[in-house]
């Protein structure tokens, strides 16, 4: 049964600026009341009368079914609604009629003290929970403020068809919000669209459930009325739980006497991830994605600037590749960067979440520590340096990879970035001189002052030709005469003393000086082995040749000239390089040799056996004489696999028709089996340390003596038996004694 009563009073609804107005006589608000029971539904028909005559035109139902019905075919401002009717129960009765009129607000008036059910329906859209004791003012303030916002919506409707357009054509989200309960009053289609909700779902939701947790207070406050309105940057969440990140901006209404917010939402997603990505590369390493340089300074200086009552402490690590450069020599760079790549993750294991790690430039890394001590930074590089033990496949080699680390400490080893990065730089480059691994810094360990002095004294070193030039013998094991010399580089340092290669090297490289210092070496050997010539003493002369000469057209050049003025073939010329060389740039390192070789240059691989190379090089390049590395030569006579290793060496190169030569024999029995395994030459302490052009001479023409009283019957003696010709033991023994007459072995 339907049943209707009109009471009238108007209600203009139309927005004012200046708040609510007197409602007009003429407008009434419809409600349908859908209630079974007649005595508390002319209860609800007398109050509301009493309250506000003429205000509410109301349409009672006593079933569901005929209050769905007239929803159906009616608009009505209100549904006052009880949950208990013949037809229908509970939350069930509830939902048919939300479902039957979402947009209509629904007030539960029920005789159910049920705090569960009043929760459920709130959360399913309705407007409030009524229990039936209730006084008629009491339900006219609910039942007003359940319909302020169908108010609201008129007072909208006013306006549609002046800005209907610009609302629901635009391009960016739009939507109102009532700014006291924060729910969503209008949206268009750009607002469903970017968040997937339909309108009829915004409706139902407030803004809050956009956004996070943690973003709520901001966004209650940019929703006080009062509050300026200037843009918000804010995060949304989607209804399929994506993450917007937007922009609002709006104006402040009052709609029908409420306070809304309309607001325009631009999707700036694209925009932040752009932001993020160009913040991302400001403070990353594009290569291995750990922080860079910038980050770790920033990190340190903020520990610095945190440390006001003086108990900061913290470890900075500085860590530096060993043998790195020889891999991007050998392998190519896009190797190196591939090993760079795999070792990053190994860095970042071996410290707390708390540290931070970052790449500098090159193969040179920084750890910073915070709270760490001088025993944790060793533990922390102790482990590290455990886990870069273990071989890296890289370009189908395996690399054994080792690094130095230089540890300073805060505050002991300086107050400032600049001091703590140079301090741990010297103790990083002290443990790599010592091969150490890693040390602390300490004072008098050789600053970079030091080394930057070294690197100019290098220079007018080779300019003003203060560098010299000393030889080790070669020994050709057939004869036990010296045949040949190989030409190592000495410089007479006036403070630090004489430098050996191991330590002149590291200078020439780090200073840019390798070219120079080669081409030194090349004339200064090409030099004394024609003055050697000239002299009667024909000896072949061997000088070592880094990987980047070979290719380098300078240096070909000067061979060239050499190679006219007949000194190459005089000076009885051999260029020792490394398997290095001849797979960093093979094609390349081909067209070379093949030009050097044409100038009757010889070639030796020097180290074979400890390089990344393959065997096929040694078929395709002009190669006429392989140098056993000294790790192999030194104590194979007591070492069954190191012999083997050798033979197989010595063995190769004999059917490919090259000579061998052992370096490092530093022992009778490491001779003996030389000899016995057929090598060719040797070379090493046992003979001759490196002498001065002089002493070798002197030596020289000793040794040659000695040959030549020792050799006047020689017996011949299989060369594989194991034992020394008769005439090489009185050689030896010569040899020998004539060494320890004139220098120190």
């Amino acid at each position: 049964m339907v049943v209707s009563a009109q009471v009238t009073i108007g209600a203009s609804g139309e927005p004012s600026d200046a708040g609510p107005r007197e409602p007009e006589q003429h407008a009434v608000f419809s409600v349908l009341l859908i209630e079974d029971n007649e005595a508390d539904a002319y209860l609800v028909r007398d109050s509301l009368a009493n309250s506000e005559p003429g205000r509410f035109k109301i349409t009672q139902s006593d079933r569901l079914a005929s209050g769905l019905a007239c929803l159906s075919h009616e608009n009505f401002d209100l549904v006052l609604l009880d949950l208990s009717l013949p037809d229908s129960d509970g939350f069930e009765t509830f939902r048919r009629v939300r479902e039957s009129s979402p947009s209509t607000p629904i007030v539960v008036l029920t005789g159910r003290d049920d705090h569960d059910l009043a929760i459920m329906t709130t959360r399913a859209g309705g407007q409030d929970y009524l229990l039936k004791q209730f006084t008629g003012g009491e339900l006219l303030t609910r039942l007003m403020q359940a319909i302020e916002r169908k108010r609201v919506e008129e007072a909208l409707r006013e306006s549609e068809e002046r800005y209907r357009l610009l609302f629901e054509m635009g391009p960016h989200p739009m939507w109102v919000l009532d700014t006291e309960d924060l729910r969503f009053l209008a949206v268009n289609p750009a607002a469903t669209q970017l968040y997937g909700y339909s309108a009829a779902e915004f409706l139902n939701l407030r803004v809050l459930d956009l956004v996070p947790t943690e973003a709520i207070p901001t966004i209650r406050e940019w929703l006080v009325p009062a509050q300026q309105l200037a843009p918000l940057c804010i995060q949304h969440r989607k209804k399929d739980g994506g993450i917007l990140h937007v922009e609002m901006t709006g104006v402040t209404l009052q709609l029908g006497g409420r306070w809304t917010r309309f607001a325009i939402v631009t999707d700036v997603t694209a925009r932040w991830r752009a932001e993020q990505e160009l913040e991302y590369q400001a403070s990353h390493d594009a290569l291995t994605s750990l922080c860079n340089r910038a980050v770790i300074e920033r990190r340190m200086n903020h520990l610095i600037a945190s440390d006001r009552a003086e108990n900061t402490r913290f470890a900075f690590l500085l860590l530096d590749l060993d043998q790195f450069k020889i891999i991007n020599d050998s392998l190519g760079h896009h190797s190196g960067d591939m090993l760079l790549q795999r070792l990053s993750p190994k860095l970042r294991a071996a410290v707390r979440k708390t540290d931070t790690v970052a790449r500098l430039g090159g193969d040179e890394f920084a750890i910073l520590l915070p709270g760490a001590t001088a025993e944790e930074a060793i533990l922390v590089s102790k482990k590290i340096q455990k886990s870069l033990r273990t071989p890296i496949l890289i370009s189908n080699h395996w690399l054994d990879i080792g690094a130095s680390i230089g540890i300073a400490l805060y505050p002991e080893h300086g107050r400032a970035w600049e001091d703590l990065l140079q301090r741990a730089d010297i103790a990083m480059y002290q443990a790599k001189r010592t091969h150490g691994g890693h040390l602390v810094y300490a004072e008098g360990t050789s600053d970079l002052s030091g080394r930057l002095d070294l690197m100019f004294e290098l220079r007018k070193a080779i300019e003003t030709d203060q560098l010299l030039l000393y030889f080790q013998p070669k020994i050709d094991l057939r004869t036990m005469r010296v045949d040949g010399v190989e030409a190592l580089v000495r410089w007479p340092h006036p403070r630090r003393g004489l430098l050996a290669p191991d330590e002149t090297i590291p200078v020439a490289e780090q200073s840019g000086l390798m070219k120079a210092l080669t081409l030194w070496v090349l004339d200064a050997a090409v030099h004394q082995s024609c003055e050697w010539h000239r002299a009667g003493i024909e000896l072949d002369m061997a000088v070592n040749l880094p990987p980047d000469t070979l290719v380098d057209r300078d240096f070909l050049q000067v061979l060239a000239r050499k190679e006219e003025a007949a000194n190459l073939v005089t000076a009885r010329l051999i260029l020792e390089i490394t398997e290095a060389t001849l797979v960093s740039e093979p094609e390349r390192s081909r067209v070379a040799l093949d030009q050097i070789h044409e100038m009757g240059v010889r070639i030796s691989i020097d180290d074979f056996g400890t390089g990344y190379s393959s065997l096929a090089y040694l078929n395709a390049l002009p190669v006429d004489e392989l140098k056993i590395d000294q790790s192999l030569v030194r104590g194979m006579a007591a070492n069954d696999r190191g012999e083997c290793i050798v033979r197989t060496i010595v063995e190769l190169g004999h059917n490919l028709g090259l000579q061998v030569v052992a370096e490092g024999v530093e022992g009778r029995e490491d001779l003996e089996s030389l000899i016995g395994l057929g090598c060719d030459h040797a070379q090493g302490f046992f003979f001759s340390q490196p002498l001065p052009h002089r002493e070798f001479e002197t030596w020289y023409h000793a040794s040659e003596e000695a040959r030549f009283r020792g050799n006047a019957k020689r017996p011949t003696v299989g060369r594989r038996s194991g034992q020394l010709p008769a005439s090489s033991e009185d050689g030896l023994r010569s040899l020998r004694s004539r060494i320890a007459s004139l220098v120190e072995v």
